[in-house]
């Protein structure tokens, strides 16, 4: 390699050649770089590109005779580049892979030489327009499933298919090629292990085990489908590990404002289950305008019948269920000991059972360096078992011997599976906090059992409702009221712990939930419409069939009145009727200055953009009666997740301003059944 002061000698580069598979950057030599107006092989060197990569410099060339402007990507002394994928591509001459025009090495640095495509990345387009329209996604689409379809005819995996490693040849008409095979493989084998760490935002689920198949780059097209059709990625403002912790726990929630097309298709390629996932064929079909493709019921384990699986032999008991395996376990513990510290219990989950959710939290507790065996044992349990009693022998038998306190059972479960309480809500947990949300508004049959056991009576409205619907006619007191009762009677049956309570949700804190970012002001009062034209469904007015209860007027639901709740989709926290069905009360003040409570969402009977808008406020001062008002509770735990097993550090912001949010004045003296600190009862999570 020459440069304008002479040529470059192979003393520069001394390191270990390092196959780009197993690369450790840290461990890499200093490299020296071609300046501009100096000379490559033939071509001359234009300039440096402004790119950032830990395994190659890239450099703009042109050929002497044609000035055409060519890419040099020059890999660092030490890198290697796959060569066999190499010659795959360059032998390929598909018209929707970047063309690369010859590869090799000089002075110990290999290098390619590609087309130089000066309309940007897709990555630069996604950020120029926010969304793209539906007829350019389609053919977005198909020009980048037909790349994969090149690629994994020559068993090829990308494994790093993103925005911005899609290239824009033109823009009108608007073609895409797919690029930047670093860290790609050759393989025939259904799965591919890897040791190439990368950013799990469009990764797999099974990339976050090391694992890939060919299947693991459709699931990324899947992704970006969505972040175009929805102008924002799925996981945006998530860390890392609050992505992996979703991808593996719960995989991506396709939102249900997206039409009924688009949602097949979606799910087709986000199935979890790598073998159940939509491929190049089903692309094609879905595209051709075939509806009638089938898609996994994805619920993380194989469609098996009943007991398909080997059952689980202990002592002289055949268990088919992990719950009967944990009822079993408890009442055995110096024998369940040795099965669990042998891996015997977590390897059948995991090779049998074959339920993801379970195996994740499973793998979590094995791991966690802060707790003893024998409570890893009682997290184990209860992870397999959520309903176990706490006096289970067992389990007591773990409470009375705990010294310290064995709270970090209750952390390692903490932000892995969604909580169910006593009455039979559901509550899912918000990553970064210690705060479970209910998915649903409180139903009639919930308040049934608080108005009986508080002997109350509850004023019911002129339309018929089930047991399922949101309850309505219920007053800011009478909820936070509620709240209270709940709080007592789940410590009294020790499903909560004594500090752990219940309350109505913050104003900020429905925001976030409602995926509302970016508010400005300090109040309520101040936020009260400041974001216009956004809906807890997108920003598509009137939204599509079937989206949401709103006004009969807008015909978008069956429902004249209040609608079963879980009608309609979950948003991406996996929260049901967030801005429809029935409005929800906050538990803070409107205002600083005045004594009126905050009221957030629309209902059935809304109508109009600005009613339904996401960062619209009500005030009201708390005795109101409306058969459109309801309410959603919050359950805050105060163990903290240890740092081994912590969630993502997403603080909430603005008046609150803490990680643990506040509880409604009175609550945290509510009372509750005395317990000893020998005896001390720990938050069974699940």
């Amino acid at each position: 390699m020459t440069t304008r002061s002479g040529t470059v000698g192979a003393d520069c580069c001394v390191a270990k050649t390092t196959i780009l598979e197993n690369l450790q950057l840290g461990s890499l030599a200093p490299f020296c770089s071609p300046r501009p107006g100096g000379s490559f092989l033939e071509y001359r060197v234009a300039a440096p590109m402004k790119v950032s990569s830990g395994e190659a410099d890239f450099f703009f060339l042109e050929h002497p005779a044609t000035a055409v402007r060519q890419v040099l990507k020059l890999y660092r002394c030490g890198v290697r580049p796959k060569l066999e994928i190499l010659g795959v591509i360059s032998g390929l001459g598909a018209e929707h892979v970047v063309k690369l025009i010859r590869h090799g090495e000089v002075d110990d640095r290999h290098y390619e030489i590609q087309e130089y495509l000066p309309c940007g990345s897709l990555a630069d387009l996604l950020g120029r327009e926010s969304r793209i329209d539906e007829a350019r996604v389609r053919l977005l689409i198909a020009q980048i499933a037909e790349a994969l379809v090149h690629l994994q005819a020559f068993s090829v995996l990308h494994r790093d298919v993103k925005p911005s490693n899609i290239l824009v040849r033109s823009l009108d008409p608007l073609r895409v090629v797919l690029s930047d095979f670093g860290i790609s493989s050759v393989s025939d084998l259904s799965l591919h292990l890897t040791t190439m760490s990368r950013p799990p935002a469009y990764c797999a689920p099974e990339a976050t085990t090391g694992v890939v198949s060919k299947s693991s780059d459709w699931w990324s097209l899947g992704v970006i489908t969505l972040e175009m059709l929805m102008g924002a990625h799925p996981f945006a403002g998530m860390t890392e590990q609050a992505i992996n912790f979703q991808l593996v726990s719960r995989g991506i929630t396709v939102p249900g404002s997206l039409p009924t097309d688009w949602v097949l298709l979606i799910r087709g390629l986000l199935t979890r289950n790598y073998k159940h996932r939509w491929g190049g064929s089903e692309v094609r079909r879905w595209l051709s305008g075939d509806r009638s493709i089938p898609v996994f019921n994805d619920s993380g384990s194989d469609p098996r019948p009943g007991s398909a699986h080997k059952p689980y032999r202990f002592l002289e008991m055949s268990c088919e269920q992990p719950s009967e395996l944990a009822e079993q376990l408890a009442r055995h513990w110096p024998e369940a000991s040795k099965h669990w510290v042998m891996g015997y219990v977590v390897r059948w989950v995991e090779n049998e059972v074959k339920q993801q959710q379970i195996s994740t939290v499973l793998r979590d507790i094995q791991g966690d360096t802060l707790l003893a065996s024998d409570h890893k044992l009682g997290a184990a349990l209860l992870a397999m078992h959520p309903d176990l009693p706490l006096s289970h022998p067992g389990i007591s038998a773990i409470l009375e011997q705990a010294s310290p306190p064995i709270e970090g059972v209750i952390a390692v479960l903490a932000n892995r599976l969604d909580f169910q309480n006593t009455l039979g809500m559901r509550f899912l947990p918000v990553p970064g906090t210690r705060t479970f949300w209910s998915m649903w508004q409180t139903r009639v049959s919930d308040f049934k059992v608080f108005t009986e056991e508080d002997h109350r009576l509850r004023k019911a409205p002129s339309f018929s409702q089930t047991p399922d619907h949101p309850v309505v006619l219920i007053t800011w007191a009478e909820s936070s009221d509620f709240c209270r009762w709940l709080t007592v009677r789940e410590r009294a049956l020790k499903r909560i712990g004594p500090r752990d309570v219940y309350r109505l949700p913050t104003d900020l804190e429905w925001s976030r939930m409602a995926g509302l970012k970016g508010e400005p002001g300090t109040t309520p009062r101040e936020r009260n419409g400041a974001v216009r034209g956004l809906f807890p469904w997108g920003t598509a007015w009137p939204p599509s069939k079937d989206t949401a209860n709103l006004g009969a007027a807008l015909e978008v639901d069956p429902y004249p009145f209040t609608a079963p709740v879980g009608s309609f989709s979950a948003n991406e926290w996996g929260l049901h009727d967030l801005g429809s069905n029935v409005m929800e009360w906050c538990g803070d003040s409107y205002d600083v200055d005045l004594d009126l409570k905050v009221v957030r969402g629309a209902s059935w009977y809304h109508t109009t953009q600005d009613n339904c808008w996401t960062s619209i406020r009500r005030r009201f001062n708390g005795g109101e009666h409306s058969d459109t008002l309801g309410f959603r509770c919050v359950l805050d735990y105060k163990v903290p997740p240890p740092a081994t097993f912590g969630a993502a550090d997403v603080a909430l912001t603005g008046a609150q301003g803490k990680h643990e949010p506040a509880t409604p004045p009175g609550a945290d003296s509510v009372s509750s059944k005395p317990v000893s600190e020998k005896n001390k009862p720990f938050w069974k999570i699940l």
